[in-house]
């Protein structure tokens, strides 16, 4: 599913923009593991990140199966 499609299913329309957010955090977060004094900190943001971005994954996944679950 597209994050377009969840962007408009009011179901998962607040964890669509979540996920979105997270993506952008992460880009800017590898943007600086190129800087020496940023990388540790930039490498633990991306850690993390990648984990909330799990756990919106999952909720997404949760609400979409039992929307299927339920019709």
């Amino acid at each position: 599913m597209d994050i377009e499609t969840l962007k408009n299913n009011p179901r998962t329309q607040y964890y669509a923009y979540e996920l979105e957010k997270v993506e952008t955090q992460i880009s800017e977060a590898q943007g600086h593991l190129d800087d020496s004094e940023m990388a540790d900190m930039a490498r633990e943001d991306i850690e993390n990140l990648e984990k909330t971005k799990l756990e919106i994954n999952t909720k997404i996944k949760e609400i979409v199966m039992l929307k299927h679950f339920l019709t």
